[in-house]
């Protein structure tokens, strides 16, 4: 940190800061996030009727609208995420004994908050109940306090160039080029600080693509039927396209819903809606056009796939709203899921599925699902309570574990009595081999259930298994057991 503010200072050649005066912008400068819309975020969780009486507001009267935002909404403002480089630039100022403030579009009352909590010795400059101060209004009021060419200005949009223009140093949070080329134009010192916001790199984090592994299980009932005909091939890949378009779409969704939470959490703060590094306006647009996308893709595949896929699609952010704080339920749903992904894949295909089949995956299913549930109740004994928003408490431990074990046995018991049934016969010339498929998933299922409960299973338990060895080695085992039943 210290290193990134000297940085900073020899960068804007100020030598000693003492006689400085540093303005910083609050939206995507000091916050690497919008306050406005995380409080409109929160209102539309806890306050529906303030959400819509905001934007009723919002188009006659801009300030008066964010004042009563800001009025009825609370939040926590040391969760939210800032900009380590303007902090560094802030603490470099303040540290040799130079003035520092925000000037803000937002509304005082926030404003007030965020200063004080950074111990800055200038009073905020900030929206009030009769002025939006925004533009040439925030220019204006800044040349009445320190008068023109006096101070230095960071900001991040084209709103702030009326600021700029009336600064003797620019600083420029921002990666959009045309804003850059319009700064350079005012010919005063600039100093640009990369913005990640929004990247490449961040919209992938946030679609969270090594989770779509998970939708390989539509290729099952393809697999099950030993059905490799192109067509059916074809048609499998599409549903799985399908799925992943939707599964991206719900991460997003489950995001925005446990902001908070993941703020808090010591893995999750990193995820991009988290820690500000991708914007949540635009974090809305992209869930929306993911899941018409995924809608419009399946249209092309039998209308019961299509049925099934906005079932999924509803049972999902119902899940990610309400179901997964609901004891029980959050089971059923996670076990859903999973079953949806299969029942997909024939649908799509036409290729029936056999009540083995839906039996076995959905009791192995409830077994990992409850997993998962261990998982993190074991995080939240080992690291901290607020770590952890589920249902579930401590005391669970002792049920949970017997549902897991339960649930995974009966899976292998469904199994074992398939191998002795016709529909295995005529599918698999030597089943006695398949007996080694059971041993494997006995194994394998309830060293899962012991790591779980060492704590050293993190987050879902299949995405999990695709990054652990010895799952790996256990996936072909049991292939090799197949392909050696199938000769």
């Amino acid at each position: 940190m210290k290193k990134a503010a000297t940085m900073v200072k020899a960068e804007l050649n100020t030598g000693q800061l003492a006689t400085e005066i540093l303005i910083v912008d609050l939206d995507e400068t000091l916050l690497k996030t919008d306050l406005m819309v995380e409080l409109l975020r929160v209102s539309l969780a806890s306050n529906y009727i303030v959400f819509f009486k905001f934007l009723w507001l919002f188009f006659s009267d801009r300030a008066r609208a964010k004042a009563y935002l800001a009025d009825k909404v609370n939040i926590d403002i040391s969760q939210l995420p800032y900009n380590t480089e303007i902090l560094q630039l802030i603490q470099a100022v303040k540290s040799d004994g130079g003035k520092v403030g925000i000037a803000t579009g937002s509304n005082r009352k926030y404003a007030q908050q965020i200063s004080d909590y950074f111990e800055l010795n200038l009073p905020p400059v900030a929206s009030t109940e009769v002025e939006n101060l925004v533009g040439e209004a925030k220019a204006d009021e800044l040349v009445r306090i320190h008068g023109p060419n006096i101070i230095m200005y960071a900001g991040n949009s084209p709103s702030d160039l009326p600021v700029w223009n009336i600064s003797k140093k620019i600083i420029i949070v921002t990666n959009r080029m045309n804003l850059k080329n319009k700064v350079s134009k005012l010919g005063k010192p600039v100093t640009y600080i990369h913005c990640a916001l929004n990247s490449l790199t961040n919209f992938f984090q946030l679609i969270r693509p090594h989770q779509m592994l998970k939708n390989i299980l539509v290729f099952v009932p393809l697999l099950a039927a030993h059905n490799l005909n192109p067509e059916r091939v074809l048609e499998t890949l599409l549903a799985f396209f399908c799925f992943c378009l939707c599964a991206a779409s719900i991460y997003i969704i489950n995001d925005i819903v446990d902001l908070e939470h993941d703020r808090a959490h010591r893995w999750k703060c990193t995820r991009p809606l988290a820690s500000g590094d991708f914007s949540l306006l635009l974090s809305i647009f992209v869930t929306i056009t993911l899941a018409v996308l995924a809608v419009i893709s399946s249209l092309f595949l039998p209308l019961e796939f299509t049925i099934t896929l906005l079932f999924y699609l509803v049972l999902t952010t119902c899940y990610s709203v309400l179901f997964k704080n609901l004891i029980i339920l959050d089971l059923i749903n996670l076990t859903s899921f999973y079953s949806l992904r299969i029942l997909g894949g024939s649908l799509a295909t036409q290729i029936p599925i056999s009540q083995w089949l839906m039996s076995f995956s959905l009791v192995l299913f409830l077994s990992l699902a409850t997993v998962k549930r261990i998982a993190d109740l074991k995080i939240m004994k080992n690291v901290n309570k607020t770590n952890y928003s589920g249902p579930y408490k401590g005391s669970d431990i002792y049920f949970l574990n017997n549902l897991a074990s339960s649930a995974g046995m009966v899976s292998l018991v469904i199994f074992a009595l398939y191998l002795n049934s016709a529909e295995a016969s005529i599918l698999y010339g030597n089943t006695d081999m398949l007996w080694g498929v059971c041993l494997v998933l006995m194994y394998w299922i309830f060293r899962l259930i012991i790591l779980a409960n060492r704590g050293l299973i993190e987050g879902d338990p299949i995405s999990f298994a695709i990054t652990d060895n010895i799952s790996l080695f256990c996936a072909m085992l049991c292939l090799s057991f197949v392909l050696l039943g199938v000769s």
